[in-house]
């Protein structure tokens, strides 16, 4: 059947491609927002028409790419290999590829065989990749009469597309980007463009004194701040929180410890999130790329020794949390730990020894250490002695788990941070010190099959609820302003709070004023 090629006209291999690519590859995208769509809410002929447009729009671009060899195979394997990632994440995790999910999926590219099964990416090149490629090869385009009327009508199509679009949100966001290759490509252009002016703006941001005017209202000597940001730690299944499952049995017992019960995330990246916190403007406000300083610049300003202390990877220079480290006068990442110890299974514990010595300067002291917290693989985030729950999910596919396995693997994790937060308050204990313990997001674990960290809209839903944590040594609360404040807090513990409240805390809880609006849990 292959031996000769099969001859067709342009048109009509155009248009056979374009329906395979635009119907038949997105048919699973198409039945999942048919089944989220309520029945009352159902507008068949908006439907019909969002699919349809969707076909022209990749009719058209395979159309013209055709009448130059070199670029149409070009565009044929780009738009294959974006499909097939689309697919592979819908299938995988449950998830539509959008700005954030390239994030996610650059900001943590050397994970890839962490979460990536070789079998299954094999299944997906082969299906998506291979397979449309022979097929194509077997195909030789003739001539085609309706050249000039065809091209007409592609054009007539892009022109009436591009004026919806310009009317029309809906429509635009509905039509155009509702499906691959165009939802993929969209993703990409917003990534790129978000770094692009990221990077640009980094060496230009505003200092944040013009905006914070910080002071000490009340003075105590050798203060030491301590933020502990976690990763992918969901607040619903911290016991101390009502979880049924023993999983925070250490910081339950410590005085002077108080859980904030409902905060909410500002995103649900990390990136994003960890900025969102560290910055003086409203989640509602706040847009990245970053534009000013961090409060890490208030406590230099301030004459306070900075650190930043991750057990995560920084990515490029103009990687954000590389952007947020560089403005503490001590800072490094994941491969200095690895160097260090020579291997590349790092855990959060290894942070404690510069903390040690940070603690040991006889100054004011304002240290972030950024953990890895509950990030998967879950099972590598803890030392063996750990796993206290069983059995586990050892498997980078968190689907060929049950559920018990990987919520087993995930309270590993809790159970893990438990003892990196006690070890923390061990060591600080001494002396004046406060610690604020805040995750930047939290997790799926399966839930409408749903994993990791979800749409970009997902952030607001119950599994990204995030654990909050504030301690005060003993020698500090000697001192009565800081014991008002620690009594102020404890009103504090079921109210709703978010992100937008750890600024205003780090500095109030110290005793610092600023004069700005963001509220404060020790008020």
């Amino acid at each position: 059947m292959f031996e000769k090629k099969i001859k067709i006209s342009r048109s009509l291999y155009c248009l056979g491609f374009a329906a395979v690519t635009s119907f038949l590859y997105n048919f699973i995208f198409i039945a999942n927002k048919a089944a989220k769509i309520n029945s009352t809410d159902f507008n068949l002929v908006y439907f019909s028409t969002e699919i349809l447009l969707n076909f022209f729009v990749i009719f058209s671009i395979f159309y013209f790419a055709s009448f130059k060899k070199n670029l149409f195979k070009f565009a044929v394997i780009f738009i294959l290999l974006l499909i097939g990632m689309a697919s592979y994440a819908f299938n995988k995790f449950g998830v539509l590829v959008d700005q954030t999910v390239v994030a996610n999926l650059l900001d943590n590219v050397a994970d890839f065989n962490d979460v990536l099964i070789f079998f299954d990416v094999f299944l997906y090149v082969f299906i998506f990749i291979l397979i449309p490629l022979f097929i194509l090869s077997k195909v030789k385009i003739t001539s085609n009469v309706n050249k000039k009327t065809i091209s007409i009508i592609a054009l007539f199509f892009i022109i009436f597309i591009a004026f919806l679009s310009s009317f029309n949100h809906q429509i635009r966001k509905g039509i155009i980007y509702s499906y691959p290759p165009l939802r993929v490509i969209n993703a990409g252009f917003e990534y790129f463009h978000e770094m692009y002016f990221s990077k640009k703006e980094s060496a230009n941001l505003l200092p944040i004194n013009n905006a914070v005017k910080a002071k000490f209202l009340h003075k105590i000597s050798d203060l030491k701040i301590i933020l502990v940001i976690g990763e992918s730690a969901r607040a619903d299944h911290f016991s101390i929180n009502g979880y049924d499952k023993k999983t925070t049995p250490q910081i339950e017992k410590i005085h002077n410890f108080l859980s904030f019960k409902d905060v909410s995330p500002c995103h649900n990246i990390t990136r994003h999130s960890v900025a969102c916190m560290l910055s003086y403007e409203h989640s509602k406000n706040f847009k990245f790329p970053l534009k000013e300083e961090s409060i890490i610049k208030v406590f230099d300003n301030l004459k306070f020794s900075t650190s930043w202390f991750s057990a995560q990877k920084a990515i490029g220079d103009n990687n954000t949390l590389m952007l947020l480290a560089l403005q503490a006068q001590n800072f490094y990442f994941k491969d200095h730990i690895s160097s260090k110890i020579g291997g590349n299974m790092v855990y959060d514990e290894y942070l404690l020894d510069d903390l040690k010595q940070e603690l040991a300067r006889p100054q004011d002291s304002f240290i972030i250490l950024h953990t890895q917290g509950s990030h998967f693989l879950f099972d590598e985030r803890y030392p063996e002695k750990f796993a206290k729950f069983s059995p586990t999910c050892n498997n980078k596919d968190l689907t060929k788990c049950s559920a018990a396995q990987i919520v087993n693997s995930y309270d590993n994790t809790i159970f893990y941070t438990d003892f990196f937060l006690n070890s923390v308050i061990s060591e600080s204990k001494a002396q004046n010190v406060l610690m604020i313990y805040v995750s930047d997001h939290g997790q799926f674990l399966g839930e409408n099959g749903i994993y990791y960290h979800g749409p970009s809209n997902s952030h607001n839903q119950q599994a990204h609820k995030v654990p909050m944590f504030l301690w005060m040594s003993d020698k500090l609360l000697a001192d009565k302003f800081y014991k008002e404040k620690f009594r102020n807090a404890a009103k504090n513990v079921n109210k709703e709070l978010s992100h937008d409240d750890v600024f205003g805390s780090l500095l109030d809880c110290a005793g610092i004023g600023y004069g700005g609006d963001k509220k404060s849990i020790c008020q």
